[in-house]
C-alpha cells in the first residue's frame, strides 16, 4: 500500500475566506505560490515535479507565470514530497501549521497594511518580500540543522491510532501543558522539561502509554503546577516516542498522537499529577454551523489585522484560517482572554453552534 502524502496546506481550505472577503478564487493560492516560487528558485523543491511538468517550470523561469500559476498545475496545494530533502526539513520546521510560524510572519511582514493576508496581489513585488522573509528564516534554520540526518518524515506520529475505542473512563498521568493549543485527532512533540513532567512520561511508558494533556486556566508558564491550576477539559494522548533532549539530558522530547477530549472527574495521585478522566463526545457541525463557524473565521482575522496594525504579534490566531470546525474553535478560544466559564462552554457545549457564539462574544471584546 502506498504511504499517503502529508498536506501542509491547500487553496481549498482557505476558498471560504477568501469569498468571504469578496475576492476571487484564484486568491486563495497566493500566499502558497509566493512560498513555492521561492522553494523552487533555492533548488528546495523535489526533481520529479519538474520531470513531470516541464513546460510549466520553463515558463515560470522565464517569468511567464507566478508561483501560484505554477502551483495550479500541481492542484494548489503543497505536500511533503514536493519538497528536496533539505526543503522538506525546512517546511516541517517553518511552514507546516502544526509548528511552523510562516502563516504567523506572512500576516505580520507581507499583509501588513492590507484589509487580510487574502489581499496580498500576485505580483513581483510581493514575491520579492516573500523571498526576503524566507531567505532570513531559512538562513537561521540552516545553521542549525544537520544534514546528516537524512530526508526527516513527515508522516512520523501521523500513523492511524490503533483499532479499538478508548475506554469511557480511566485513569492516567497528567502533564500541564503551557504553551500552544492541545487538539484532538492529530499529532503533537512536547518537550517535558519540568520534574513533574518527566514522571508522567516514564509512568505513562511503564502503562498503556496514555497521557492526558492540561492546559492552565490561565496563560503563563507553571513552575509546579497543581490540580487547582488547571482546566477540567482536556486531550488524552498516546505516547509514540520519548528520548532525551540533546540540549537538555533530563528534558525528554515527546512525540504524541492525540486521541479524544476528556474530562477530569476526580484526582487521585496525591502529590502526583494524576486523574481520572472520562472520554467526550464531540460534536459534529450541522448545516446550520457553517455560516457560525465562517463568521469566527473572519472575525479571527479582523483582531490579527488590528493586531498587526498596531505592531503586536498575530498570535495564535493567525492559524485560524488553516484548521476547520471545533479545531478552529478551540485555536481562536485559546488567544483570546475568556472568563472560565466561557472557556468551559467551548470545551464542553454539546453543539458546535454554543461553542462558536461564545467565541465571537469574545472576540467582540477584543
Amino acid at each position: 500500500m502506498a504511504e499517503r502524502a502529508v498536506v501542509f496546506d491547500k487553496a481549498a481550505w482557505h476558498l471560504d475566506s477568501v469569498r468571504a472577503e469578496g475576492l476571487p478564487d484564484r486568491q486563495a493560492v497566493v500566499h502558497l505560490g509566493l512560498f513555492f516560487a521561492w522553494a523552487v528558485g533555492r533548488g528546495l523543491h523535489a526533481p520529479w515535479l519538474e520531470e513531470r511538468t516541464p513546460d510549466a517550470f520553463v515558463a515560470f523561469r522565464a517569468g511567464e507565470i507566478t508561483g501560484a500559476e505554477l502551483l495550479e498545475a500541481w492542484d494548489a496545494a503543497l505536500l511533503d514530497d514536493m519538497f528536496s530533502d533539505e526543503g522538506l526539513a525546512f517546511a516541517l520546521e517553518y511552514l507546516d501549521p502544526r509548528s511552523g510560524s510562516f502563516l504567523s510572519d506572512y500576516v505580520q511582514q507581507v499583509a501588513f497594511g492590507l484589509p487580510s493576508e487574502y489581499h496580498v496581489p500576485d505580483s513581483p513585488q510581493s514575491a520579492a518580500r516573500v523571498a526576503s522573509l524566507l531567505d532570513g528564516r531559512y538562513a537561521d534554520w540552516r545553521a542549525t540543522w544537520d544534514p546528516s540526518t537524512g530526508r526527516p518524515d513527515a508522516r512520523l506520529g501521523l500513523e492511524e491510532v490503533p483499532a479499538g475505542p478508548l475506554p469511557e473512563r480511566f485513569t492516567a498521568p497528567v502533564i500541564a501543558v503551557t504553551s500552544g493549543v492541545v487538539l484532538p485527532g492529530g499529532p503533537l512533540g512536547i518537550r517535558a522539561g519540568r520534574a513533574d513532567s518527566v514522571r508522567a512520561v516514564a509512568t505513562a511508558l511503564a502503562g498503556d502509554r496514555r497521557v492526558v494533556l492540561l492546559a492552565p486556566e490561565r496563560e503563563g508558564r507553571l513552575l509546579e503546577p497543581k490540580p487547582e491550576d488547571l482546566l477540567d477539559i482536556g486531550v488524552v494522548a498516546e505516547i509514540r516516542s520519548a528520548v532525551p533532549s540533546p540540549d537538555r539530558p533530563d528534558a525528554r522530547d515527546v512525540l504524541l498522537q492525540c486521541l479524544a477530549r476528556v474530562e477530569v472527574r476526580r484526582w487521585v495521585g496525591g502529590e502526583e499529577l494524576v486523574a481520572e478522566v472520562a472520554t467526550c463526545a464531540e460534536p459534529m457541525a450541522e448545516d446550520e454551523d457553517v455560516a457560525l463557524l465562517e463568521e469566527v473565521r473572519h472575525r479571527a482575522a479582523e483582531v490579527v489585522r488590528r493586531r498587526v496594525e498596531v505592531g503586536h504579534p498575530p498570535g495564535g490566531l493567525a492559524l485560524a484560517s488553516a484548521v476547520r470546525g471545533e479545531a478552529m474553535i478551540d485555536v481562536v478560544a485559546r488567544d483570546l482572554p475568556m472568563r472560565r466559564e466561557e472557556l468551559l462552554t467551548v470545551l464542553m457545549a454539546p453543539d458546535l453552534a454554543t461553542r462558536a457564539r461564545t467565541v465571537l462574544d469574545a472576540l467582540a471584546r477584543s
